[in-house]
């Protein structure tokens, strides 16, 4: 779900219309349901919708569960996900699905050898590994903290000390996310990618670019 904006229209639909023709999606936060666990808000137009976001029961697996105010018919439709609806009424649609972000290439599809790293790669890496849909490049809110001005920012953490942004900072958040949560975000949101040095590199040269 989260992902769209790396692939193109939003899967999510509703009555028959993707909410990529309804608008631009605008987060609006979140609460905790009775579970302590997120629910998202979203307000794409005159539309409202709410999204709970769980681990399946399956590996790699995700349960997602819409809602929207006006009980207007929801579908969930994407070309590269297996999707399997388990619940739909009126207003509500919960999906089994297992996505592929960290998959950035199909089976038939050549990977990019990097030679060299630079701050160009690292631009597409951030489009075709999806962070596009939780970091922004120019400030703006998100699910994640924006990427721009990070770097050799000072940054407070949730359950760590105050560090300076650098590149082994960069990495540690790339490949393993869970290890610091910047204060105000919730931890877990983000999967950990296994990638090459280079792709590494590029990422982090991308993001010591955005000024």
């Amino acid at each position: 779900f989260v992902f769209y904006k790396a692939l193109g229209d939003h899967p999510l639909s509703i009555d028959g219309k993707p909410l990529s023709s309804r608008g631009v999606p605008h987060y609006q936060g979140y609460s905790l349901d009775s579970d302590r666990l997120p629910v998202y808000d979203y307000r794409i137009g005159s539309n409202e919708i709410s999204v709970k976001i769980r681990p399946g029961p399956a590996t790699q697996t995700l349960k997602l569960e819409f809602s929207s105010g006006d009980k207007k018919p929801l579908s969930f439709e994407s070309p590269n996900t297996p999707v399997e609806v388990i619940e739909r009424e009126p207003g509500k649609l919960g999906i089994l699905i297992r996505p592929n972000a960290g998959d950035r290439f199909s089976s038939d599809e050549k990977k990019e050898v990097i030679e060299k790293p630079t701050a160009e790669i690292g631009e597409r890496l951030y489009t075709s590994l999806g962070c596009i849909a939780c970091h922004s490049i120019d400030g703006g809110k998100n699910h994640g903290p924006t990427l721009k001005g990070v770097f050799g920012a000072k940054r407070e953490f949730a359950l760590a000390q105050p560090q300076t942004i650098d590149d082994s900072y960069l990495r540690e958040s790339i490949e393993k996310p869970m290890a610091k949560t910047v204060r105000g975000y919730l931890t877990g949101m983000m999967p950990p990618y296994k990638l090459e040095t280079a792709e590494y590199d590029s990422l982090i040269l991308f993001i010591k670019s955005l000024r």
